[in-house]
């Protein structure tokens, strides 16, 4: 495979492992495993602190949340009433945000692993992220809809406007000026223009949407699509595709560098090709552990060109992924 391109410096890649319950550390210079992390049973997102001290993950299959402080790799377990579908940090890392199939969103305090408080939703928050200056939440709900609300009180900034199908995750320009939730029902995703609150443009992308990222530049957006097995590129400033990759599995998490040179996709593997998507999402979503599910990989490609320049083996269904500067 190619040689990557320069980056600014090398990093540590995280993965979280939905089958194996468990963190696996890959050095990002030789691409070598080199820890593993036991967390709670079915880690599916995987989140860190800003200042890179810890990781946190969303652990489907035992409503709970796992905070690992990575300097002494010690596990505390944030017990939850429901489902922690997805994760949120803020900007500071001070807070962070779990959705909850409970209708609510439990505020997690990052220093003592606790829930300080709770937001009530009158549904399912399906996907939620923190804007830059950390006091707004963008909320997408099973219904098709999204809203702003405020993060301390939970009143509602900008009401809720039509999107796709289904949005399962949203992701957010660093800048914070758009905002896109990736509908997995529509196969499509919906550009929102934050200060108007308006969905400005509909892409679409392929089968089953699942997660999302944008390059610290704002300039790329790369969304993993679980029904079709691959990845797509966007150029944030047209909406049109640039690239496309295959995978040989179903991908999930997708993550970029520090400096957005290099991008990193999970797959589950070949014999993830095998099984209906929609019923392998069925199973993960109601927080149901896959049998047999193979071993996975993380792609390492180029984020200009699409272009793969290094697959990695891991456990079984990698979920997630976090790059850090060394």
């Amino acid at each position: 495979m190619p040689s990557p391109p320069t980056a600014a410096s090398p990093s540590k890649i995280y993965v979280s492992i939905y089958a194996d319950s468990e963190i696996t550390a890959i050095d990002g210079a030789s691409y070598d495993i080199t820890g593993h992390i036991s967390v709670g049973r079915g880690p599916a997102i995987l989140l860190e602190t800003p200042d890179h001290a810890k990781l946190y993950t969303a652990n489907w299959a035992e409503n709970s949340v796992s905070g690992v402080k990575l300097a002494t790799r010690e596990v505390r377990t944030i017990k939850e009433d429901g489902q922690p579908f997805v994760i949120a940090m803020s900007p500071d890392g001070k807070l962070l945000y779990s959705g909850l199939t409970s209708n609510k969103i439990d505020v997690i305090s990052t220093d003592s692993d606790t829930i300080a408080r709770s937001i009530p939703m009158s549904q399912f928050p399906m996907s939620v992220i923190v804007s830059p200056d950390g006091k707004t939440l963008y909320v997408a709900f099973s219904g098709g809809t999204a809203e702003a609300i405020d993060a301390q009180t939970g009143a509602v900034v900008h009401p809720a406007i039509s999107v796709g199908a289904i949005p399962g995750w949203i992701s957010l320009t660093p800048d914070g000026t758009r905002a896109y939730t990736l509908n997995w029902g529509s196969g499509d995703v919906s550009v929102i223009d934050t200060t108007t609150w308006q969905r400005s443009a509909t892409i679409q992308v392929g089968s089953d949407p699942i997660i999302g990222a944008v390059t610290p530049d704002n300039a790329l957006l790369c969304v993993t699509n679980f029904g079709t097995a691959n990845a797509v590129i966007i150029d944030t400033k047209t909406n049109k595709i640039l690239h496309t990759l295959m995978f040989d599995g179903r991908p999930t998490g997708v993550s970029f560098s520090p400096d957005g040179k290099l991008g990193y996709a999970a797959d589950n593997g070949h014999a993830s090709l095998n099984s209906d998507a929609n019923s392998l999402i069925l199973i993960s979503t109601s927080g149901r552990l896959p049998s047999n599910p193979g071993p996975g990989h993380v792609t390492v490609f180029a984020s200009s060109s699409g272009e793969k320049i290094k697959e990695i083996s891991v456990g079984q269904w990698p979920s997630s992924v976090v790059i850090q500067p060394l």
